[in-house]
């Protein structure tokens, strides 16, 4: 162990002893230790190397960066040459200007690529709808002529497609929440599909009556009423008499209507 030590201590002073003798030495003579012939030509070789490598690694980046910056002008151009195709107001825009308005314009085609894809499930569940389903004024209903309660045929109607339970009576328009039933839609039983048809029809010739009365009562109001004012109060008797008589007429059909109707229509 001690022998040890002291080997390492005889060295540690050498080399020290070395270091300080070359200090001692003259710069002339260090310069032309350092000129060596063999250690220059071992430096120079070196040196070359590692300029070459540096060469070659500057160069390929070089050719990298004129590569990425002709792809980034092409791009530009072809941006610019879409967008002023579209849009030819976008002509002599810059080119952050050019970016911006296609920028726009790829947001308005996501949102339409979106609309699309939601009109294709709606499209595709009216297309599992329509073998049972029957389509009236732009509404889809389901006609069943099974008997249930109103609460098992709604929950019936509320599995099909999120649709509601309806109904009608007395030939008119009924709402039910955010549901709206037509005559001409239901009567499944003996006569009811003719039955809502007349009453459709019926009800149709009412009010186009009813538009004419208006018409000419107000014609005989710009009148001279002291000369038309006797035949303008028959006419109007008349045509409450028709009115009526109409009324009565519709409300015999739509009773025939709820007679016939016994199942269940639902609302999509």
């Amino acid at each position: 162990m001690f022998d040890i030590i002291r080997k390492t201590a005889a060295s540690l002073a050498e080399r020290n002893s070395e270091l300080i003798r070359e200090a001692k030495k003259p710069i002339s003579q260090r310069l032309g230790e350092f000129v060596d012939p063999d250690k220059a030509k071992r430096r120079t070789k070196i040196l070359v190397f590692i300029s070459f490598i540096l060469a070659v690694i500057a160069t390929y980046l070089y050719k990298a960066e004129v590569n990425r910056k002709e792809k980034h002008i092409k791009a530009v151009a072809s941006i610019r040459q879409f967008a002023v195709d579209y849009d030819p107001s976008l002509e002599g825009k810059t080119d952050l200007e050019i970016l911006a308005a296609v920028h726009l314009l790829t947001l308005e085609l996501f949102n339409w690529t979106l609309k699309i894809e939601e009109l294709e499930a709606e499209l595709k569940i009216l297309t599992k709808m329509l073998p049972e389903w029957q389509s009236f004024e732009r509404n889809l209903y389901y006609f069943s002529s099974v008997k249930k309660s109103w609460s098992d045929a709604r929950k019936d109607c509320q599995q099909r497609h999120a649709a509601d339970l309806v109904t009608c009576r007395f030939g008119e328009e009924q709402e039910k929440g955010s549901c709206t039933a037509y005559c001409e839609n239901i009567g499944r039983g003996k006569g009811g599909r003719e039955g809502g048809r007349k009453g459709g029809r019926k009800e149709k010739g009412r009010k186009e009556k009813e538009g004419r009365e208006e018409k000419e009562r107000a014609m005989d109001k710009k009148g001279e009423e002291g000369r038309k004012g006797g035949r303008r109060k028959k006419k109007r008797e008349k045509g409450e008499e028709r009115k009526k008589e109409e009324r009565e007429g519709g409300r015999e059909e739509e009773g025939m209507m709820a007679q016939y109707w016994n199942g269940t229509t639902c609302h999509s």
